[in-house]
C-alpha cells in the first residue's frame, strides 16, 4: 500500500515518471503471485482493482508495458484458472482482468500482437462460448476487450479473429442480446469486418438472418454499425443474393433509411444497395422502382456532396441494367434536382455524373421509340457540352471514349443518326472545336 501510495502521488504530477509506474506493475506482479498461491483471492481483487484504475485514468507509454512482460503471462495463468467461474471472486477478478487489457491496448498502445502471443485472445474467445453462461458486466468488458485489440487498422489481427469464427461466436449475443452488450456486439461485428477480406459464405450466412431484426432496433448506433456490416458483406454475390433470398424486406429498410433517416444512415445504406446493383439480382431493380427509390424525397433537397457521389455511383449500376429504373428516374425529373446540387468543380462527382448519364443512353440505344421519348434529354447533353467547354484534361476525354461506345452502341442497334442529330442540335461538335486536342480525339 505504501508503493502503491507513491505511485499515486507521481501521477498526481503533471509528466509523471513512466519508470516508477513501471516498477509498480512489476512489483505488483510479484504481490499478486504470493497472494494468489497463498489462495487469498480478495487480496489479489484489490491488486487488480488498482492496476484497473491506474491504467484507466493514466495513458502510459506501451514500452512501460512491454518491459513488464511477465505481467501479461501472469494474468493469462489467471484467466485459464478463472474461467470456470465457480464462485462470485473468480467473476470479479475476471471483470477487473478483462477491463485491464482493454484499458492496455485502448489507451496505452500495447500492441494485440503481444496480447496474442500470450494465448490471451484464445482465452478471450473461449470464454466467448460460454456466453449464456457468464455475467452480464463480463460479456460487455470481453466484448469490448475484443474490439480494442481488433483495433480500427489491424487487418492482421482481424483476420486472425475471422478465421477463428468471431462471427459465429457473437451470433448468439447479435440474436438474443440488449443493452450496451448488443451495441457492444454490433459494433465489434461491424470493426472486424471493416477492412478484412471476408471469410467464406458458410461463415457470414449466421448474420443474415439477423440483419432485418437488428435494423428494426430503437439505438440508432447499432442501426449505423449494422448498416456498415451490410455494406462490407454485399461486396459477396453469393451473400447478396442469400440475404434477398432469405430477408428480402431489408431492401425495404435501406429505402425507407434513405427517404427518413439520418444522415449518418444515408451513406451505408446507399452503398449496399450500389453493391446489390452491381450484381445480377432478379427482380432487385423492379423492387426498388416500386419502392419509388428514383423519386426520393432527399433528390428535392440540397445533397451533401459525399452523400451525392455515392447515389450517383448506385444509379449508374442500376441503370445499366434496368430501362424501367431510367425512366422513373427521368419521368420524375430527378435528374434536374441532381444537376442543381452538382458542384461542377468537383470532378470526382462529374466522373460519377457522366457514367450515369451514358449508362442511361447505353441502356435506351437499343429502343428509338425510349431513346426520343426520353434519352435524348436536353438537361442530359447541356451538362455534357458545360463539362467539355470547361478545361478538365482527363476527364473530357475519358467523356469522349464513352461517347466512342455509345456511337458503337447506338450503331449496332441502328439508331446512330438519331445520336448524332442531338450530338449537332446541341453544338457537341462546335464545343470541341474550342479545344484542339480533344476535336483531334
Amino acid at each position: 500500500r505504501n508503493e502503491y501510495e507513491k505511485v499515486m502521488e507521481e501521477l498526481r504530477k503533471e509528466n509523471p515518471d513512466n519508470m516508477v509506474i513501471t516498477k509498480f506493475i512489476y512489483e505488483t506482479t510479484k504481490a499478486l503471485k504470493t497472494t494468489m498461491n497463498n489462495n487469498n483471492d480478495n487480496d489479489c481483487l484489490i491488486l487488480f482493482q488498482q492496476i484497473r484504475n491506474l491504467t484507466t485514468h493514466n495513458p502510459i507509454e506501451g514500452t512501460c508495458f512491454n518491459e513488464n512482460e511477465e505481467f501479461f503471462d501472469f494474468i493469462a495463468e489467471i484467466l485459464k484458472d478463472k474461467r470456470e467461474m465457480e464462485e462470485e471472486i473468480d467473476n470479479e477478478i475476471t471483470l477487473e482482468i478483462l477491463w485491464i487489457i482493454t484499458n492496455y491496448v485502448s489507451l496505452n498502445n500495447v500492441s494485440p500482437e503481444l496480447i496474442q502471443s500470450k494465448g490471451i485472445t484464445n482465452i478471450l474467445l473461449e470464454l466467448l462460448d460460454s456466453y449464456e453462461s457468464l455475467q452480464k458486466g463480463i460479456v460487455v468488458q470481453l466484448l469490448w476487450a475484443l474490439c480494442n485489440i481488433s483495433g480500427d487498422d489491424n487487418p492482421k489481427y482481424k483476420t486472425y479473429l475471422l478465421k477463428e469464427g468471431i462471427i459465429s461466436k457473437i451470433a448468439p449475443i447479435l440474436k438474443l442480446g440488449v443493452g450496451e452488450e448488443l451495441g457492444v456486439a454490433s459494433w465489434l461485428l461491424s470493426n472486424v469486418i471493416r477492412g478484412s477480406e471476408l471469410p467464406g459464405l458458410a461463415e457470414i450466412y449466421p448474420i443474415a438472418k439477423i440483419i432485418p431484426k437488428l435494423l428494426k432496433n430503437s439505438n440508432m448506433d447499432i442501426i449505423r454499425d449494422i448498416l456498415w456490416v451490410l455494406n462490407y458483406t454485399s461486396t459477396s454475390e453469393g451473400f447478396c443474393k442469400h440475404l434477398l433470398k432469405e430477408s428480402p424486406e431489408v431492401v425495404d429498410m435501406l429505402v425507407t433509411f434513405l427517404k427518413y433517416g439520418q444522415m449518418e444512415l444515408k451513406i451505408p445504406a446507399l452503398r449496399s444497395i450500389g453493391n446489390f446493383a452491381s450484381f445480377e439480382i432478379s427482380g432487385f431493380s423492379d423492387e426498388l422502382i416500386k419502392l419509388q427509390f428514383f423519386n426520393m424525397p432527399i433528390l428535392q433537397q440540397k445533397i451533401q456532396d459525399n452523400v451525392l457521389r455515392e447515389l450517383l455511383w448506385t444509379y449508374s449500376n442500376l441503370f445499366a441494367e434496368s430501362k424501367g429504373a431510367c425512366i422513373q428516374f427521368l419521368q420524375n425529373n430527378s435528374h434536374v434536382h441532381i444537376l442543381k446540387n452538382l458542384s461542377m468543380e468537383n470532378s470526382k462527382l462529374l466522373v460519377e455524373m457522366n457514367f450515369m448519364f451514358v449508362n442511361i443512353l447505353v441502356t435506351f440505344a437499343s429502343d428509338a421509340s425510349l431513346l426520343k421519348q426520353y434519352g435524348l434529354n436536353e438537361d442530359m447533353f447541356d451538362y455534357f457540352r458545360t463539362v467539355l467547354k470547361k478545361d478538365y484534361g482527363k476527364l473530357n476525354k475519358d467523356l469522349l471514349q464513352m461517347f466512342q461506345g455509345l456511337i458503337n452502341d447506338f450503331k449496332k442497334h441502328g439508331n446512330l443518326k438519331l445520336f448524332r442529330d442531338f450530338i449537332n442540335t446541341h453544338s457537341i461538335n462546335d464545343t470541341l472545336a474550342n479545344h484542339p486536342d480533344l476535336y483531334y480525339e
